[in-house]
Parts: structure tokens; sequence; C-alpha cells
């Protein structure tokens, strides 16, 4: 397989896979690529936020088995009822900025939390930076402010 993917070359002709959808409607120019870009991210962020924001109406469970990271995402605010068992929850699912908002209200609650989960919250601070994971995120809208004018950016930890 790699002996024979080694004698074609890349076809520098060829457009990128994300304009994959109508050869018609493809950007010819670098604006109108951007357009095309940012205009599917932005469809993305849209869903995601109807997915996020009004949950209601994705109540049904079509996919079998179950999927939990296509389901509508819990909302902590200082209203919520937590536990430590919510925080081990939000901490094994990677979910900073919530974990952080149910430790500050157990906390404003003097509740007792055991020394493995402050450990757990411990690390998972350090590594993410009180930062929710960007993995696939604005992945377009990064990658063009990437190559934009570089502004002094200060990069500092929380």
């Amino acid at each position: 397989m790699v002996a024979l993917s080694s004698t074609v070359g890349r076809d520098l002709t060829a457009s990128h896979f994300k304009f994959h959808d109508d050869p018609y409607l493809m950007p010819r120019s670098n604006p109108d690529k951007r357009q095309f870009a940012l205009s599917q991210e932005a469809g993305r962020n849209a869903a995601r936020w109807i997915r996020d924001h009004k949950p209601e109406l994705f109540s049904h469970q079509t996919a079998q088995p179950f999927s939990q990271a296509y389901a509508p995402v819990e909302v902590f605010d200082t209203d919520s009822a937590v536990s430590e068992e919510t925080l081990l929850r939000l901490i094994d699912e990677v979910r900073v900025s919530d974990a952080v908002t149910v430790y500050r209200k157990l906390a404003a609650e003097n509740a007792e939390l055991s020394r493995e989960t402050r450990q757990a919250l411990l690390e998972l601070l350090c590594y993410h930076n009180c930062d929710d994971t960007l993995a696939e995120d604005r992945i377009e809208e990064r990658w063009f402010a990437s190559t934009a004018v570089a502004t002094k950016v200060r990069n500092t930890w929380k």
C-alpha cells in the first residue's frame, strides 16, 4: 500500500477536500475560499448552539447505541444541585469550565471533597488552564486568524 501510494504524486491542481460538496459552486479565489470555509464553520457553530441551548428540541434518541458526544450538555450555574460525584463526572468528561463552576459551588457550600477529587481537579486545571479544549471548535476561524496579521498575544495561566 505504501509503495503504491509513493508512486503517485499529489495533485497540486486539485481543490482542498473541504470544498468537495459541489464542483460548480467550488470557490476559485482565495477570498471566496475563506468565505466558504468560514460560512461552513458558522453553520456548525449555529447547529452546536441550538443543540446546547434548546435541548428540549432533541429529546428523542435515534442513535443505537447512544453516543453521549451528540447529546445536549448539561448547564451548571449557581442554582444547580451538585455533589462530589458530579464534579468527578465532569473531570472524567474533561469539561473544565463546568468543573470549575461546580467546584466553586461546592466550596461555597463548604462541602467536604476527598483528596483524590481535589488532586484530579488540580491535574485537570494544570493541563487545560481553566479553558475547555478546542479539539474541533472553530478550526477554520483559528486557522484564518493565525494567518492574519499577527498581534502580540500574551499567554497567561489562570
